[in-house]
């Protein structure tokens, strides 16, 4: 080799994200415990690159990863429904490769819900992976929140090897987290943002849940039933309303009294909207899904879709107070009395007219660019309701 080029490369500086992301990995395997000296981040890293942007002929996946010591255990506890189905046997653990293989495999298989598993052996020296599909029905407390919930609890509460499994998941592109039963979540961004924007954007994400939480406590306010189906229905609304939210480019969402259910229009400020009849009554129908026969499950799940697309049709939807979705596709008209046409774009200046009418009891509103307000309607104790 010239001398030229020898000078060249040992001036030249070569720096990876990788290596500073092994360090970070390490003390998080670490602090799993059960994982320590098994896996390592070199078996994460591989994982985290696939969940964050998996590609096959240009269709992107974001599989999730569930990482275990044992799979009945992880899915004992699992919503009812689940189907496992192992791919291959007794990997070699030490071949980092392999584990490229595993994502390359399972990956492209884990659409509607299907995830991807992987196994560690007893003699910890080979793992089996696969696919499992936890149950489909939106009442379920979701399989990552289970592993989640145990995180932090003493010892002598969680048989820490039994039940010791590692969650990689991406909720967004260039986003990854991880979490185990045995420490807090850790969330890696695999981009050029800033500590300061990182922050705001988690901030924008939670901002969004909580949103979708009070929305769903307006829209169940006055449901009278059992304290069981009222928690069920209450997971099923809070998994709907997340998941339209994150989804829609803009919403525009409101709540009115049960009353409305009966009648045969609209409030009038809403009159322009379409009106479901029967009115979707979502508690009834939680309360037929709870002896599980396929034909209800398969009903929430298409009212759990139905939500999602309503709630990203143009103009608002409608909800009533005791979990009924009553229509939607409604406008308002300006106040402005030099503007007589409806508004359908300017969803921000229809929301200060909407909240301004007295039938509105709790109202929601997200634009395009992510401003959001939340309106809800002071209760007036004097009054018999």
């Amino acid at each position: 080799m010239p001398t030229e080029t020898i000078r060249l490369e040992e001036e030249r500086q070569i720096f990876s994200y990788r290596e500073a992301l092994c360090n970070d990995l390490n003390v998080f395997i670490e602090k799993t415990q059960s994982f320590h000296g098994i896996i390592t981040s070199e078996h994460l890293i591989e994982i985290a690159a696939s969940v964050a942007r998996h590609q096959e002929e240009n269709f992107t996946f974001f599989p999730e990863v569930f990482i275990c010591l044992n799979r009945s255990a992880l899915t004992l506890n699992a919503p009812a429904g689940v189907k496992i189905h192992i791919i291959e046997e007794s990997i070699d653990i030490n071949d980092i490769d392999n584990i490229r293989k595993v994502m390359k495999k399972c990956a492209p298989l884990t659409s509607r819900d299907w995830c991807v598993f992987i196994e560690i052996s007893k003699d910890k020296n080979t793992y089996s992976y696969g696919i499992f599909k936890p149950s489909s029905i939106p009442t379920s407390v979701s399989l990552s929140l289970k592993i989640d919930s145990t995180s932090g609890l003493p010892t002598s509460s969680v048989d820490i090897y039994t039940n010791a499994a590692i969650h990689v998941s991406s909720p967004q592109p260039s986003v990854v987290t991880f979490q185990s039963n045995c420490q807090k979540e850790k969330i890696i961004y695999l981009s050029h943002k800033a500590s300061s924007e990182i922050r705001e954007t988690l901030h924008d994400e939670s901002r969004l849940n909580g949103h979708a939480r009070r929305l769903r406590d307006a829209i169940l306010d006055k449901v009278d039933g059992g304290v069981y189906e009222i928690k069920l229905l209450k997971t099923y609304l809070t998994k709907a309303l997340e998941d339209a939210l994150r989804t829609c480019h803009g919403a525009f969402i409101c709540v009115i009294d049960k009353r409305y259910k009966h009648t045969i229009s609209l409030p009038e400020s809403l009159k322009t909207g379409s009106k479901f009849n029967p009115c979707i009554d979502f508690y009834e129908n939680i309360g037929h899904s709870i002896s599980m026969r396929p034909e209800e499950a398969c009903t929430l799940i298409s009212y759990f879709e139905l939500i999602r697309r309503v709630i990203s049709f143009d103009g608002i939807t409608i909800f009533s107070n005791d979990g009924s979705l009553i229509g939607y596709n409604a406008f308002v008209h300006s106040n402005d009395k030099s503007d007589k046409k409806e508004i359908k774009g300017a969803r921000k200046r229809a929301f200060n007219n909407l909240i301004a009418g007295k039938n509105i009891l709790a109202a929601y509103y997200q634009s395009q660019n992510g401003d959001t307000a939340f309106y809800k309607k002071e209760q007036n104790h004097n009054k018999n309701k």
